[in-house]
C-alpha cells in the first residue's frame, strides 16, 4: 500500500470551518525559472482537495476560487508545500461573473 496523498492530510488539518456567505480567492505563484515546472502531483492533490470538499474551481492556472474557508486554507498550504508564494483573499462582493 502506498503513502497517503498530502491532500488528505490537509483536508483533515483544516476541516474546521463551514461554508459562509463569502467566497475566497487563493492566488499562488511558483518560481519556474530555468527548467523547473510545476509538479503534476500538485495539480492531482489540488483536484483531490476540490473533489473531497466538493468546493472550488480554477479560475486560471494559478487562481483558485472557493466558498469554504477550509478549502482556501488547504489549497494555500498545498501550494506552499510545493514552493509557491500564496495569498488568500476573502471576496466582499462580486462585480461581474
Amino acid at each position: 500500500m502506498g503513502r497517503r496523498p498530502i491532500a488528505y492530510h490537509l483536508i483533515e488539518k483544516f476541516n474546521c470551518s463551514s461554508p459562509g456567505n463569502s467566497s475566497y480567492i487563493v492566488v499562488y505563484d511558483f518560481s519556474t525559472s530555468g527548467s523547473h515546472s510545476i509538479s503534476r502531483s500538485f495539480y492531482r492533490n489540488l483536484e483531490r482537495i476540490r473533489d473531497s470538499l466538493n468546493d472550488g474551481f480554477l479560475v486560471q492556472k494559478s487562481v483558485f476560487e472557493c466558498r469554504k474557508k477550509n478549502t482556501a486554507l488547504a489549497v494555500a498550504e498545498l501550494a506552499r508545500i510545493y514552493g509557491a508564494r500564496v495569498r488568500i483573499y476573502e471576496v466582499s462582493s462580486l462585480i461581474e461573473s
